[in-house]
């Protein structure tokens, strides 16, 4: 998904309730999709194209929230959540959806599902392997490059912030750019970009500070 402002656009509500599994919805014939030669399209001028958000499986989205209020300066969204929302029941009935946003508005969303298929590889596996590879960020490893980038003015209260939690972090000698690690195992890379940052933040006002 991106931020931008559409003129044609359909909603359609999360069917957290549905239940799914290996033995019915995992026999289905995927259905195909629409994969479009970029060249075969129009030459028409093409809008600046803006990340709107990241979605995040986790065997414990609260957890993986109340880690991120503590450690990524977000602010918590209202998460549509009510019957008749777009996300309904997934305030912990069918599922639940942790939802926060910065200050340039892109937003971050933990989400644990108790009633959906997850494949051959289970969520909570998945978590388990990738923290153990990530050896509590001793060093990097290949799979540090599934991760999201933010762009901060200064990396000095983000670091004092980890150190004061005791929190573990990867910030080598002559680099500017922090790893840090969800509960899911999930890598968040933060680095200096005054120019970015400052632009971003006029977007959409101050976030929550610590």
């Amino acid at each position: 998904q991106i931020l931008g402002d559409p003129t044609v656009y359909w909603k359609e509500p999360f069917l957290f309730c549905r239940h799914t599994d290996d033995r019915i919805t995992g026999q289905m014939t995927p259905y195909p999709l629409n994969v479009t030669d970029i060249a075969s399209t129009p030459k028409l001028p093409i809008s600046r194209l803006i990340p709107s958000h990241q979605s995040l499986a986790a065997t414990n989205a609260i957890e993986n929230a109340a880690w991120a209020y503590k450690f990524l300066n977000v602010t918590a969204f209202d998460t549509h959540t009510s019957p008749n929302d777009s996300h309904a029941y997934a305030n912990g009935t069918c599922a639940n959806i942790q939802w926060m946003y910065m200050a340039s508005g892109f937003q971050i969303h933990f989400i644990q599902q108790f009633v959906k298929r997850e494949g051959y590889v289970r969520v909570g596996e998945h978590e388990g392997f990738v923290n153990t590879l990530h050896q509590k960020l001793r060093r990097k490893d290949a799979y540090m490059n599934y991760r999201v980038g933010l762009a901060v003015e200064n990396l000095a209260p983000y670091v004092e912030n980890l150190k004061f939690h005791n929190e573990a972090y990867l910030l080598e000698a002559h680099d500017s750019r922090l790893r840090i690690a969800a509960p899911n195992g999930y890598i968040f890379e933060i680095f200096e970009d005054s120019a970015t940052a400052a632009k971003s933040s006029m977007q959409l006002g101050t976030s929550r500070q610590w």
